[in-house]
C-alpha cells in the first residue's frame, strides 16, 4: 500500500491523524468521510479542491460539500483552487477556506485534542502532506505499537 493511502498515526494528545494525501477522486473521499462519520469523537476533515474531473468538476464539488453537511463533522478545513470550493463552501456552511496552509495549519492545532479523528486529504497537486508533517511536528506522535 502507497504511505499516503489512509496511514494512522497516533499523535501525543490523543488525536488519531490518518494521513491520506496521496490522491482525491470522488469515491475515495465520499469512502474518508463515511469512515470520520462512524467515529464517535470529534470529527476533522482537511480536504482540497479534487483534480482532474474536468467537465464534472463544479457538480461533483457540490456534492462533497452536500456530504460533509450530512456527515455532520465538527471540522472541515478547505485548501485550493477557490473556484472550485466555493460550491462545497455554499453547500456545508460550517466549512472554513484557507488560502495557504500556514493559516489552515494554525487554525487546525488548537482543534485537535484526545478522542479526535482528523483526515488529511487532497488532490496530489496539493501536496497536503506538508499540512500532515506540520501537525506531527507541532504535536509529536507516541510510540505504541501499530494498530491493525
Amino acid at each position: 500500500a502507497h504511505p499516503q493511502r489512509f496511514a494512522p498515526t497516533h499523535l501525543r494528545n490523543g488525536t488519531l491523524l490518518i494521513d491520506d494525501t496521496f490522491n482525491a477522486p470522488p469515491k475515495g473521499v465520499k469512502a474518508a468521510i463515511d469512515t470520520l462519520k462512524q467515529f464517535a469523537g470529534k470529527r476533522i476533515f482537511v480536504m482540497t479542491n479534487m483534480g482532474e474531473l474536468a467537465d464534472e468538476a463544479a457538480r461533483i464539488h457540490q456534492e462533497m460539500g452536500e456530504w460533509f453537511h450530512d456527515a455532520k463533522l465538527d471540522g472541515v478545513l478547505l485548501f485550493g483552487d477557490k473556484g472550485l470550493l466555493d460550491n462545497p463552501l455554499t453547500a456545508c456552511p460550517g466549512a472554513h477556506y484557507f488560502e495557504d496552509k500556514a493559516k489552515l495549519l494554525a487554525h487546525l492545532l488548537p482543534m485537535l485534542k484526545k478522542n479526535t479523528m482528523l483526515v488529511i486529504k487532497g488532490a496530489r497537486s496539493n501536496t497536503m502532506e506538508t499540512v500532515v508533517e506540520g501537525v506531527i511536528e507541532a504535536i509529536g506522535e507516541t510510540e505504541t505499537a501499530e494498530v491493525d
